[in-house]
C-alpha cells in the first residue's frame, strides 16, 4: 500500500469537501467586506473632517489674525482701489482700497465672537426651561411650552429684528438679540429629552432613595441631556452667524473700525456690477462657515445619537 505521501506526489493533493471550500470562500470575502465598509464609513467622515479643517481656519483667523494676513483692514490705499484678485491682493480690493482678504479674516473675529456668546445664552437659558418644564409637567410644563409655542410662531430673523431695533446699536444688544432667538428652539427639544429621561427606572429609584429634585436634575436628567445640548450648540452657531450677518447687513450692528462680514455685504452691494469680488469673498466666507457648522453639526449627531450608533 502506497503511503500517504507517496499518494499525494501521484494524484496531487487531497480533495476538499464542499462545506470546507465554502467556508475557505467565505473567509476570504470577508475582509472584501470589511474593505468597503471601511471605505464607505471614511466616505462618510469626509465632509466632517473638511468641515473641522475650515472651522480650524477661521477659527485661527479669528484668534490669530495677524499670522494669516499681513495686512491691516484699516489700510486705506487711493491707487488700489477696486483692484481684481491677484498675487498682491488675494481676493482683490475694495471701494476704499482696503484688501478684502484681511477683511474676511478680521472679520471672523467678529462674526465667531457673536455667533460664541449668543449660543451660551440661546442654549443656557432654553436648556434650562426645557430640562425644568420636562422634569417638572403638570402645569409648570403647560405654561412654558404655549410661551414656546408663541415664541416659535414668531421668526428668528423677524424677532432678532425688532429686539436689535428696540435696542441701542451695539456688540452686546446685538448679542442678545441673536440669543434670545435660539431660547425656544432650545427648551422645546430639550424638553422632550427631559420628559423621556424622567419616566425611566433610575430616576423613580434616586426618588425612593429620598433625592431631592435638584440632585435628580444635576445627577440624572442634565447628564442624559448633554449629547443633545452639545449637538443643539453646534448647529445653533451656524443659525447665530446667519442671524447676526442679516442684522449686521441691515445696518443694526456696531460701526467702528473692526469689519464684520454682515456690514461688508452692505458695504461693497453697489459695486457688485464692477467689482464682483467685493461682496463674493465676504459671502462665500458666511456660506462656507454655515455650512461647515451644519456638518459637523450632523456628524456629532450620528456619532452621540445611540440609535444611530446601535444601527451602525
Amino acid at each position: 500500500m502506497k503511503s500517504l505521501e507517496q499518494a499525494t506526489v501521484d494524484h496531487g493533493p487531497p480533495e476538499i469537501t464542499r462545506g470546507a471550500a465554502a467556508t475557505l470562500a467565505h473567509t476570504r470575502r470577508v475582509p472584501a467586506r470589511s474593505t468597503v465598509r471601511s471605505r464607505i464609513h471614511a466616505i462618510k467622515e469626509l465632509p466632517a473632517v473638511l468641515s473641522i479643517g475650515v472651522l480650524s481656519f477661521f477659527l485661527a483667523s479669528a484668534l490669530f489674525p495677524q499670522l494669516m494676513t499681513h495686512w491691516l483692514p484699516t489700510n486705506m490705499a487711493a491707487n488700489s482701489i477696486l483692484l481684481p484678485p491677484g498675487g498682491a491682493h488675494w481676493f482683490g480690493t475694495d471701494q476704499f482700497g482696503r484688501d478684502v482678504y484681511s477683511l474676511v479674516v478680521y472679520g471672523a473675529r467678529q462674526s465667531m465672537l457673536i455667533a460664541g456668546f449668543s449660543v451660551l445664552i440661546g442654549c443656557g437659558g432654553g436648556s434650562l426651561l426645557g430640562i425644568i418644564a420636562g422634569y417638572a409637567g403638570g402645569w409648570i410644563d403647560k405654561i412654558a411650552m404655549r410661551l414656546v409655542d408663541i415664541w416659535l410662531a414668531i421668526p428668528s430673523v423677524l424677532l432678532a429684528l425688532a429686539i436689535a431695533t428696540a435696542l441701542p446699536p451695539s456688540r452686546r444688544n446685538l448679542i442678545i438679540a441673536v440669543g434670545f432667538t435660539l431660547i425656544p428652539r432650545q427648551a422645546r427639544i430639550l424638553r422632550g429629552q427631559a420628559l423621556a429621561v424622567r419616566s425611566r427606572p433610575f430616576i423613580e429609584a434616586a426618588r425612593a432613595a429620598g433625592a431631592s429634585h435638584w440632585a435628580i436634575l444635576r445627577g440624572h436628567v442634565l447628564p442624559h441631556c448633554f449629547a443633545q445640548i452639545f449637538v443643539l450648540a453646534t448647529i445653533n452657531i451656524a443659525l447665530s452667524i446667519l442671524i447676526a450677518a442679516t442684522l449686521t447687513f441691515l445696518g443694526l450692528g456696531q460701526h467702528d473700525d473692526r469689519p464684520d462680514w454682515g456690514y461688508l455685504l452692505s458695504q461693497s452691494r453697489s459695486y457688485l456690477g464692477i467689482a464682483w469680488w467685493s461682496v463674493t469673498f465676504p459671502g462665500l466666507a458666511i456660506t462656507t462657515l454655515v455650512i461647515s457648522v451644519n456638518l459637523l453639526g450632523d456628524a456629532l449627531q450620528r456619532r452621540l445619537d445611540p440609535r444611530r450608533a446601535t444601527a451602525r
